[in-house]
């Protein structure tokens, strides 16, 4: 296995690049997908890096996404919120903002289309009841749990902003838990699910 070692966070500017230094270079948090990572600084930045999470260039030739080796800043979010989650799925990078949107940038599950330039918007704010108490990415999809346990919510990266409308489901094993039962985390793997509750 190789180690891909992160040195410093960069900003575009008009006068080259700022690297992030001090507090504001301080990671509140990070995640590790399938080929790529993520990271959230202090100062609210997001960066991702690794497999096909870049947009191409123009010698790439008709790829949809190239690997970026650093860290390349995340754009597109709605100003003035904080950025508290972050998870990488397979091929998409989810991110949990204050108000309880999720918005994800990262190749969509329907029709392997990238979106890369900018993060769209996943679930709107007012649907999760925050704080949640899990954020996770599996394999094609994030799930969330909400503040109480009896909210879950999955959600897959589609491309057209008509998919992503009302995208957020209730998983249908919910139905299963007792009335009084929450849940506290829940982890997919390839071909089932584990879902713990308190």
């Amino acid at each position: 296995a190789s180690v891909l070692k992160v040195v410093g966070f960069q900003l575009p500017s008009q006068k080259g690049r700022i690297i992030l230094t001090g507090d504001d270079a301080k990671i509140k948090c990070a995640s590790a997908g399938m080929n790529h990572s993520a990271a959230v600084t202090q100062s609210n930045h997001a960066f991702v890096w690794g497999k096909n999470i870049s947009p191409p260039g123009p010698d790439d030739g008709n790829k949809a996404a190239v690997d970026s080796s650093a860290p390349r800043l995340v754009t597109g979010f709605p100003p003035h919120l904080d950025i508290v989650g972050v998870t990488c799925a397979s091929h998409h990078t989810s991110f949990l903002l204050s108000d309880g949107s999720v918005w994800g940038i990262g190749v969509a599950t329907d029709n392997g289309q990238a979106i890369m330039e900018a993060v769209v918007e996943m679930i709107p704010s007012g649907v999760i009841d925050m704080p949640v108490r899990q954020f996770v990415g599996h394999f094609d999809r994030t799930t969330v749990v909400g503040k109480d346990g009896r909210q879950v919510l999955e959600v897959q990266f589609w491309s057209h902003e008509e998919l992503r409308e009302d995208a957020a489901l209730r998983p249908l094993w919910m139905d299963q838990l007792g009335r009084e039962e929450r849940v506290r985390f829940v982890s997919q793997g390839w071909m089932h699910k584990v879902v713990v509750t308190d």
